[in-house]
């Protein structure tokens, strides 16, 4: 909030309440006692404990400084900056288990820190991101820093960074303005701040508490747990608070609409965000957090700190208010957030005991934010240009900051990218400005008819996201087209099954019974009743009712005499035609034993004539009578003509009995076109295996069936890995949920080759509404099942609100279905049917109407619809809105499970599983993938789902599960249970823990949590990070943390050991002579794909590969486009000196990223990558030895899944760079290329796992018949000759510690440093790749010339370090004091990988065989010596990471 919207909203609080601004002076503490915190402090310490750090918390500005830069006239002006203000230098540390602040003495310099990239600029990006992203050690102040990055003597980029704990955003302006007086050479002193943050923090905890806590209770009461925004992507189980943000710009101008409806901007534009929220959350009861900075006491808006405070702004929309009403309720609900501001919002959240989720942030999950754009910096004879850098975190799902400048209004809308696509929050963005307008345009408008659409958009998603459908038919009846095509085709058959019946045959058998039904007494509009099996008499029997102006009402002649009963009594048919003894007090006609009569008059049928009547039961389990007429049947038969091939020669397997309106999609698009049906009468009795080999006897080339049933075939095909030896060429499947898993498995079983088509459509909407087509469901972006695709021709599909409103792209909503597709209604139901068969407002056909199917649906980024399960399926469960499918999705993933149905019961979220899991183990794989109010609370195992007569699941049917007894009280076990369960006990003022009790159930909040670590790190001298208790809440659980810090081994290899198993669907096996094919095509490559091209081996590789062949490499590189990712390529290969100009029209830049599903490429572009590709480099990858295994598997083991799935396609040889590390090196071993890593017990970083398991995905799938070499490094170094090499790897930064620390240990450790120069590895892959005998084995490249540690300290000193000799003890403890006064990221990273006490590698590698194969093309490792070491020296001196010898580090 702007500090004249505060000013304004103080005098309206005023003005509401009788209240004056705060008078008097803040009374100063006396002493140096440590202060307290203020509550969003309190937040924040406690966000740090609990692992939000890389930069999660900061805030960060950067400029480009143009001119004759002072450098000690800046680092001067910052140090007295930091001395003024209290706050900034305040560190962090606890009493008594309670956080608190303890101000340093003025004197505290600030780091800045000076790159020098005159001579490589174009590391600036990464230097700066760096920078960003470095944490901040909250005990060690100040908490502040800079960075001059020099790119010209007359430019430097410059980063000032604070931790949010000491600065609030209106604090940075403050600072600047400061800075900015304080640079130039004779700067007047400036003023005593007025107030000293640490007497306003311990004045503030004087205050009572009582009124705020009220307020936030009755405000907050019953508010929803979290905002249902429709997500991109899954919520993960925990938030990783990744980001990434919009920026955009607001040309509305508020001051005029403002003052004449007394609310001040503020209001505006959170009641626009509030709503655009809502539109898309689709509630009417929306919370939104609010940073508000208490200037209640005069002069704090003159200081530094974190006197912001987060609030909660609550709106209700409940009846559909004016715009003006709800201006009037947000800015009433914004005046008593400010009134009750100083209320701690830890407490809120611990009075409201939101359920504990690690997925979410609690009581709200978006932000807004509004600043005036404050003060830039200001430096004499320097021009300083703001830098808008990119947006890598996010703290909240969205947060929408806005700043007010004299030209309008800056906007940002940061993301979490694990939840939204970029393309989404663009869109999010330009709805929120048309919405606003249209507020402001209308305030009296009732909120839901404010538009946030453009023109353009309204139109698209008023005719289902495409234009409005064509006539599909020229309105000839299925009748008319039947019998020309008989005419056409006589003796073709139409109908295989005991019998076989030419078309000539069918209609001339039709046409008798016709005569007989006329002769009957039936007439044009009655209804016939078919009580017959799918047979050929079935087929004539529904043809000859349409040939006698009748429609025909299938029965199913196997149902109970009194389900027959009363379908007759209800549908009073005018007569029976049926091979079964079914009582029916009317003409009963039986096909074998027809009268001779005359025939049936010619009758002009037209599109509204009734075709035929189907029961179906609807959610209350009522059959009603769907009546359809023949101008929907005409349309539906051509669509699906035109949609699937129907016609000669295609032989058309019925499944669905006739009583299921799927068989009219089978019968009628077959018999207008000329292909051959074949009925099937007992679909529960095939088997997969049995439809292979049916297909395969009698020609079927088309198969109709329920997802279900189909689902089962594949299961069953997959277990007994049947040949798919037969004609098959497309399979249509409808009636439930398609997991993409299973389409996978089938297009593997099916060699990828057979279409499959996912229809939906209900009996109301005449079969089939809208279909999908994919081979294998690669182009689906990981989404874990099938879109419903787009409507037929004939159709106009739309998602509506409840109002039949369209709503926004991505919004669930209601599915609508008009068009030609609706039927005429319920039959003899108009309430019924005027319930569900509603005017159509968007077809421009007076009287139009369409179908709400009930159905919850949502148009994707393409336009495609996506099916959400049943409108009245969707639970609500302890406070939370949930679909079920997205449950069902991750149960699915567990290998164990073969089908699923997740619903509630009671207030409780119930999974029936079908398959042999255990519940334990999917709860368990659930906790990790879903957030917590996802798991279900009961698991119920069944032997199948129960399903009724036509395919689908039976809710009905399915048990209650077995009801669970509470727990008895378990005694905790061994001592540390015993005192752990002590603490826990005084901590949460219970009697009594037990093993099985959870810390939050029995009480507990993150304000304990603080408090219980402190007691256990103080009674138990152990240290335990803050977000175990989360992960591990109950007192057993949370005992094994303590016992292993962190997580036990078992429990972190489960997941890399799982991760390790290859999909069914990576199988590439090929015979010998299309493997060798393929190794003889990748020797020799026309197109490759590398991974990795923007890394640091990358590049060398790529280098090498345009070197010795024509080959054209495509390169996955993270870019916004193919330009930009073809810039970005060549800027690394000319950064490493390796670019030539005549690799520019070889290299193919594809925007991609490994961690994403797909590798994050479009389908179609997948398609093309992968068309034509020879070989595979995978050398990408996140290399990072602090991040945990969780956060390095989606590129590094995800990525490397996807790659081999690629590869399978057409069995394309892959060379994956892996690692030595994936060894342990703490064994007595000597391993060879020969010895496989199969054990990855022992590998402790997060790294090492994520590239085992990586390797033996890949060993994997060489198993499984793809050609795969797996080549694995051990250190690669800088190049050989030009000595280039990376920064920030361990083997730079212990350089840059020994030199700037002056001393090493004394010791020479049994330590061995390997160098592998990057240019020698790149050649050596390259080189294999071109040898037969480079494909389907292991190399390793560990240089054998090693240099001992010592010799790496002589050769510093040989170059002119003066490096001393000193105990390991002494120079441990150097280094850390070091790397804590000055936060140097290299004295960071040794700090957190030496120990004192570190074991020798026992592990030794044997790479003569590599050797000797590389040696052959003249390649020879060079060795690890002090001329390499010196090259490498003097390259880190050229770009800064050394000072130069023996000068002082430049400043």
């Amino acid at each position: 909030m702007t500090h004249p919207e505060r000013e304004q909203l103080f005098r309206l609080l005023a003005a509401r309440d009788g209240l004056g601004a705060a008078t008097g002076s803040i009374p100063r503490r006396t002493g140096d006692a440590p202060v307290p915190l203020l509550p969003a402090q309190r937040q924040l310490w406690f966000l740090d404990r609990l692992g939000a750090r890389d930069g999660v918390y900061t805030i960060s500005q950067s400029w480009r400084l143009t001119g004759a830069l002072d450098v000690e006239a800046l680092r001067r002006a910052l140090a007295t900056v930091v001395d003024r203000h209290e706050a900034l230098r305040a560190g962090f540390g606890e009493s008594d288990g309670e956080p608190v602040q303890i101000p340093a003495l003025p004197g505290t310099a600030p780091e800045l820190s000076y790159a020098d990239l005159r001579g490589a600029p174009d590391s600036a990006d990464a230097v700066l991101a760096a920078e960003r992203a470095r944490p901040f050690d909250l005990t060690r102040p100040p908490l502040v820093r800079g960075l001059l990055v020099a790119l010209a003597d007359d430019v430097h980029l410059f980063v000032l960074t604070l931790h949010h704990i000491v600065a609030d955003a209106a604090s940075v302006g403050i600072l600047l303005r400061e800075l900015s007086a304080l640079y130039p050479a004779n700067a007047p002193a400036l003023p005593e701040p007025p107030v000293r943050y640490g007497d306003y923090a311990t004045w503030q905890a004087t205050k009572p508490l009582e009124a705020g806590e009220q307020y936030w209770r009755e405000q907050l009461h019953d508010a929803p747990a979290l905002l249902e925004l429709p997500t991109d992507r899954p919520r993960p189980p925990a938030e990783s608070f990744r980001g990434n943000g919009h920026s955009f710009r607001l040309s509305a101008d508020l001051t005029a609409f403002c003052q004449q409806h007394g609310v001040t901007a503020n209001t505006v534009l959170l009641t626009a965000y509030v709503l655009l929220l809502a539109r898309h959350a689709g509630q009417d009861d929306v919370v939104v957090g609010m940073p508000m900075r208490d200037e209640t006491v005069p002069g704090i808006e003159q200081c530094v700190g974190m006197f912001a405070n987060t609030v909660a702004v609550r709106t209700r929309l409940t009846g559909d208010p004016t715009v003006a009403e709800v201006l009037a309720q947000v800015q009433d609900a914004c005046l008593g957030a400010l009134e009750h501001q100083s209320y701690p919002w830890e407490r809120v959240a611990q009075d409201l005991r939101p359920a504990r989720d690690l997925s979410h942030n609690p009581v709200f999950q978006v932000m807004f934010v509004l600043n005036s754009a404050g003060a830039g910096l200001e430096l004499p004879g320097v021009r300083a240009d703001w830098l808008d850098l990119p947006v890598t975190t996010a703290r909240f799902d969205l947060t929408l900051a806005l700043a007010t400048t004299p030209d309008g209004i800056e906007g940002r809308l940061d993301y979490a990218t694990d939840l939204f696509d970029a393309a989404t929050v663009a869109r999010l963005a330009a709805q929120y400005e048309h919405l606003l307008r249209a507020m402001l345009a209308d305030p009296d408008a009732p909120v839901s008819t404010v538009e946030a659409r453009s023109a353009a958009d309204r139109t698209w998603l008023r005719d289902g996201g495409h234009p409005a459908p064509p006539a599909v038919s020229d309105g000839t009846l299925v009748t008319t087209l039947i019998t020309r095509q008989a005419a056409r085709t006589p003796d073709a058959i139409a109908v295989d099954d005991e019998i076989r019946l030419t078309y000539a045959g069918l209609v001339s058998r039709a046409r008798r019974l016709a005569g007989v039904l006329h002769a009957s007494g039936v007439r044009r509009g009655d209804v016939v009743a078919l009580g017959l099996p799918a047979s050929a008499g079935a087929i004539t029997g529904l043809l000859g009712a349409l040939l006698a102006g009748a429609a025909y009402l299938p029965l199913d002649p196997g149902h109970p005499p009194a389900r027959l009963a009363e379908l007759l009594a209800d549908a009073y048919p005018a007569a029976l035609v049926t091979d079964h003894d079914i009582p029916f007090d009317g003409p009963v006609l039986h096909l074998d034993h027809l009268p001779e009569t005359g025939p049936a008059p010619e009758l002009s049928l037209g599109p509204d004539d009734l075709a035929y009547v189907i029961y179906t039961s609807g959610s209350t389990g009522a059959a009603k009578p769907v009546a359809v007429h023949h101008g929907a049947l005409a349309e539906l038969a051509e669509s699906f003509r035109k949609l699937h091939g129907f016609g000669p020669g295609e032989r058309v397997l019925t499944i669905p009995p006739l009583t299921f309106d799927a068989a009219a999609g089978d019968i009628f698009p077959a018999l207008v076109s000329g292909a051959t049906v074949l009925p099937w009468r007992d679909p529960a009795s095939l088997t997969g295996p049995g439809l292979v080999r049916l297909c395969r006897d009698r020609g079927i080339t088309m198969v109709d069936t329920a997802s279900a049933l189909w689902q089962k075939w594949v299961a069953e095909l997959a277990a007994e890995n049947t040949p798919f030896d037969c004609p098959l060429r497309t399979m249509m499947v409808g009636g439930e949920a398609v997991p993409a898993t299973v389409v996978r498995t089938w297009a593997a079983l099916t060699g990828g080759r057979v279409e499959l088509h996912n229809h939906y459509g209900p009996t109301e909407a005449t079969v089939c509404a809208t279909s999908y087509l994919t081979f294998d469901a690669g182009e689906l972006d990981g989404r874990v099942q099938l879109p419903i695709g787009d409507p037929l021709p004939h159709v106009r599909a739309c998602v509506v609100d409840d109002l039949l409103r369209p709503v926004l792209p991505g919004v669930p909503g209601e599915l609508c279905l008009g068009g030609d597709a609706p039927a005429r209604g319920y039959r003899d139901r108009p309430g019924a049917t005027a319930e569900k068969f509603v005017p159509d407002p968007f077809s421009p056909a007076p009287g139009a109407r369409m179908y709400r199917t009930g159905d919850l649906a949502r148009l994707d980024g393409e336009g495609r619809l996506e099916f959400l399960g049943r409108v009245d399926r969707q639970l609500k469960v302890r406070g939370h809105r949930i679909e079920p499918a997205e449950v069902e999705a991750a149960c699915r993933r567990h290998p164990g499970v073969k089908d699923v149905l997740v619903t509630a019961r009671a207030d409780r979220l119930v999974a029936y599983l079908v398959g042999d899991a255990d519940p334990l183990s999917v709860r368990s794989a659930l906790r990790d993938a879903l957030p917590g109010y996802l798991v279900p609370d009961a698991f119920a195992v069944l032997p199948a789902l129960p399903l009724n007569a036509h395919g689908k699941v039976d809710h009905r049917a399915l048990p209650e599960p077995a009801e669970t007894a509470p727990p008895a009280f378990a005694e905790p076990e061994g001592e540390l249970e015993q005192r752990l369960a002590a603490i826990w006990a005084a901590v949460l003022d219970v009697d009594r823990i037990g093993r099985d009790d959870d810390f939050f159930l029995r009480g507990g909040h993150s304000l304990l949590a603080g408090t219980l670590m402190a007691k256990v790190r103080a009674e138990l001298d152990v240290e335990v990070p803050v977000r175990t208790l989360f992960e591990a809440s109950t007192l057993a659980a949370f005992a094994g943390a303590v016992r292993a810090p962190g997580y036990r081994e078992d429990d972190r290899l489960a997941a890399v050991l799982a991760d390790a198993v290859l999909p069914a669907d990576i199988d590439a096996r090929r015979t010998p002579a299309q493997a060798e094919a393929a190794i003889q095509r990748a020797m020799a490559p026309r197109i490759a794909l590398l991974t990795g091209a923007s890394g640091f081996l990358g590049p060398h590789l790529l280098a090498d590969l345009l070197r010795h062949s024509d080959v054209v490499v495509r390169c996955l590189v993270r870019a916004a486009d193919a330009v930009e990712g073809a810039a970005r390529i060549e800027q690394v290969l000319r950064d490493h000196l390796l670019w030539d100009e005549r690799f520019r029209p070889r290299i193919v830049a594809v925007p991609g990223d490994l961690g994403s599903p797909r590798l994050g490429v479009p389908a179609a572009e997948l398609d093309a990558v992968a068309a034509d590709l020879d070989v595979i480099f995978h050398c990408g990858g996140e290399a990072n030895f602090l991040r945990p295994y969780a956060q390095l598997r989606p590129g590094n083991v995800l990525g490397t899944t996807e790659l081999l799935r690629l590869a399978c396609r057409g069995g394309t040889p892959v060379h994956l760079v892996s690692s030595l590390g994936v060894y342990p090196l703490d064994r007595d071993a000597v391993i060879t290329e020969d010895v496989p890593p199969d054990d990855p017990a022992g590998l402790d970083r997060g790294y090492e796992q994520s590239k085992w398991a990586a390797d033996r995905l890949a060993r994997a799938a060489r198993e499984r018949g793809l050609p795969v070499t797996v080549h694995r490094p051990a250190r690669v170094t800088g190049h050989s000759r030009t000595g280039i090499g990376p920064l920030g790897d361990r083997f730079a930064n212990l350089l840059r510690c020994l030199v700037l620390l002056g001393s090493a240990p004394a010791e020479d450790f049994d330590l061995e440093e390997d160098m592998a120069p990057v240019d020698h590895v790149a050649a050596a892959i390259g080189h294999l790749s071109r040898r037969r005998t480079g494909y389907g084995c292991d190399f390793h490249f560990h240089n054998q010339r090693t240099m001992r540690f010592g010799e790496v300290v002589a050769g510093l000193r040989e170059f002119g370090y003066p490096i001393e000799a000193i105990p390991f003890e002494a120079w441990h403890t150097a280094l850390a004091s070091a790397a804590a006064e000055t936060a140097d990221p290299a004295l960071s990273a040794i700090t957190a990988m030496v120990e004192r006490t570190s074991p020798p590698r026992r592990t030794v590698f044997d790479c003569s065989h590599t050797e000797v194969v590389v040696a052959a093309g003249g390649l020879v490792c060079p060795p690890a010596d002090r001329v390499l070491l010196q090259r490498y020296l003097a390259h880190y001196v050229r770009i800064g990471h050394l000072p130069a010898a023996p000068r002082k580090e430049h400043r």
